[in-house]
């Protein structure tokens, strides 16, 4: 028997529906696509993925789909706690600029239901296409750090990293993230039933499962040599949850306890031999003792952080309730870092944790707004099952412990997409 025809990858333009979902579905890709490029892409899918919303027939329909999906429309009370801090915030350029950059929280939760029914055969193609990406990109790196082995390896002896495509935080988090999804596409291979318009990318599906295997086991090995913390503590984070997935499945702990072992094996071996992430250990080591001693030197980036942390903490103790609002963040640090760490004051970092700053920002009402947000989507039905979610929710909350992730727009659009197309995935 031939195997059965898969749906195209993108609806049939020809239609007013077809040309809704294909422009949701074109933006969504974009945008995934644009977090290896330029922040001007990613814009541009996201508008993409909203003018599909825009022009498709049920746009009218949208809302009341959107407000009977708490998954959705709790996203969107990020947006709307913000733009509450804007009441009370003095400074109007940076209230509006922090708005702006949760706009697609309030914006995407609606354009999501332009996209079409994503079976699991879309979504192996829309998964493909990011992981096939992230190896190249991932090429070009090592391709580069090769040319220049000796200077970029001494770079980690100084806080720094090796030439990455975008900010090497936000890359790792990417490739972290890519590594799991490798892992799903080898999960669950199709082989020659993935096809469009008759092109099959795989015959078998060992051909294919080798394929994703191979990708995921280099990804790892990347994220090693490349010796981001962030990344590195994600994908552990990841391997933890998988591993633990896969020993409670009846007895398949037999399996998963050997093969955990060669993990571990692989990962001491890596922080034993690998130059990269024997300098990082050594720098981060070198800056918490200069901190120990009371140095909070703006150069080092551990001292930084923990100083942040502080400040952002006391802002939060001065004002519990609604913060010092979205906009007067960066004011209100001011006076902080001159008298707890004067160093810092023409730094003037922003808190390195996404909960500590938007309770500076906005208090226990942003507090709560954030907590709801994050925590819906994990009660939509099915998703608390679905590895791949786990996955994603693990690389970006382990980042938001460590950085203010969605006040960037590239956090933005790490977090919101991939969970659009996995809240909309049926099947």
């Amino acid at each position: 028997m031939p195997p059965a025809t898969a749906p195209a990858p993108f609806p049939d333009f020809h239609s007013a529906r077809g040309a809704g979902e294909g422009l949701a579905l074109l933006g969504a890709l974009v945008s995934l696509l644009g977090m290896l490029m330029a922040n001007a892409v990613m814009s541009a899918g996201l508008g993409l993925w909203v003018l599909g919303a825009l022009v498709h027939p049920d746009r009218m329909r949208f809302l009341a789909r959107w407000s009977a999906e708490p998954a959705l429309w709790g996203l969107s009370l990020l947006f709307f706690s913000y733009a509450l801090g804007g009441a009370y915030s003095a400074d109007a350029g940076q209230f509006s600029s922090k708005l702006g950059v949760k706009l697609p929280f309030l914006l995407l939760p609606y354009a999501a239901l332009a996209l079409p029914v994503l079976d699991r055969r879309r979504m192996r193609w829309i998964w493909s296409v990011l992981v096939l990406a992230v190896l190249a990109s991932s090429l070009v790196v090592l391709v580069l750090f090769a040319g220049e082995w000796r200077s970029q390896t001494h770079l980690y002896a100084s806080g720094n990293a090796m030439t990455t495509p975008i900010n090497h935080i936000r890359y790792s988090l990417l490739v972290a993230f890519s590594a799991a999804v490798a892992v799903w596409l080898w999960r669950y291979a199709d082989g020659p039933r993935l096809q469009w318009r008759g092109w099959r990318p795989w015959r078998t599906v060992r051909g294919e499962r080798t394929v994703w295997a191979l990708a995921a086991l280099f990804l790892i090995g990347f994220l090693h040599v490349l010796a981001v913390r962030s990344g590195l503590l994600a994908l552990y984070l990841v391997l933890a949850y998988g591993f633990m997935r896969w020993a409670l499945r009846g007895r398949e702990w037999r399996r998963a306890l050997p093969a955990l072992a060669l993990v571990l094996l692989a990962v001491v071996l890596a922080f034993r031999f690998v130059p990269t992430l024997q300098n990082r250990i050594r720098y981060a080591r070198y800056d918490l003792e200069r901190f120990a001693e009371g140095e909070v030197n703006p150069n080092l980036s551990d001292a930084k952080r923990i100083g942040s942390l502080h400040a952002g903490w006391l802002l939060l103790r001065a004002h519990p309730l609604l913060g010092v609002g979205t906009g007067d963040v960066d004011d209100a640090l001011q006076p902080v870092y001159a008298e707890h760490y004067p160093d810092l004051v023409a730094d003037q970092p922003l808190p390195h944790n996404q909960f500590l700053f938007t309770g500076a920002a906005l208090g226990a009402v942003g507090l709560l707004a954030l907590c709801t947000a994050l925590l819906l989507p994990w009660l939509a039905p099915g998703m608390a099952r679905q590895p791949l979610f786990v996955a994603h929710q693990l690389v970006l909350l382990s980042s938001m412990l460590t950085e203010a992730t969605l006040e960037t727009q590239y956090g933005t659009t790490l977090y919101l997409v991939p969970l659009l197309l996995l809240l909309r995935q049926r099947g």
